[in-house]
């Protein structure tokens, strides 16, 4: 039987401590302690590994992962929360540079785990990001980052997200726009979501 070609794509950025005004909430603000709470939650929490998936979307049922976060750790002091992004199909993997070179994080206050205990801060999913803006700029995009590929693995039991409000760190959208160029905007961004993905499928079938 073949095995499906799956990468790990290491020392990805996830967020930063700053202030920063994101796409459903203005001044946002990650500190260490919040930074350490995610870590926390992420080893003992008792949960899967956060999901790794193709932008925001507001209805998440039926939506596919393309990978799962591990390896979750704090670099620069416990400023920085880096990880690993497992479990991506190759073609994917080997194109992320150039169609998703940037993420945003969906984070969950004062989250609670299934034995009780609570966490200020916990990391829910990430999602990868082409042209949207990030809502935390200082990341390093993985044109930027020396990452090494290889086999995924999984682990524990799923999430429940019911009622949980997410913290999506992508940034927010202008203002400025008529609601005539903000229907052409999704209409085109639609278009292009749907080529993104008929291309993808394509190359990973072999086609």
């Amino acid at each position: 039987m073949t095995r499906p070609d799956l990468r790990t794509v290491r020392n990805v950025e996830l967020l930063k401590v700053g202030r920063y005004d994101i796409s459903n909430r203005e001044g946002w603000t990650v500190t260490r302690p919040m930074l350490a709470s995610i870590l926390s939650a992420f080893r003992d929490g008792g949960v899967r590994r956060p999901p790794l998936k193709l932008g925001h979307v507001e209805d998440e049922v039926g939506q596919p992962s393309i990978g799962w976060i591990d390896g979750l750790r704090l670099t620069d002091g416990g400023d920085t929360l880096v990880g690993d992004y497992v479990g991506v199909p190759g073609p994917l993997a080997a194109n992320l540079k150039g169609l998703f070179p940037t993420r945003s994080v969906e984070v969950a206050d004062n989250w609670t785990a299934p034995d009780g205990r609570v966490f200020p801060a916990f990391l829910a999913a990430v999602a990868l990001l082409g042209a949207e803006d990030p809502g935390v700029p200082t990341l390093k995009s993985l044109n930027e980052v020396t990452a090494l590929y290889d086999g995924g693995a999984s682990r524990v039991p799923a999430m429940a997200t019911t009622g949980i409000r997410l913290v999506r760190a992508s940034a927010p959208q202008s203002a400025q726009l008529t609601t005539a160029q903000r229907v052409q905007l999704r209409a085109a961004a639609s278009r292009r979501r749907q080529r993104r993905a008929a291309s993808i499928l394509h190359t990973m079938e072999g086609n």
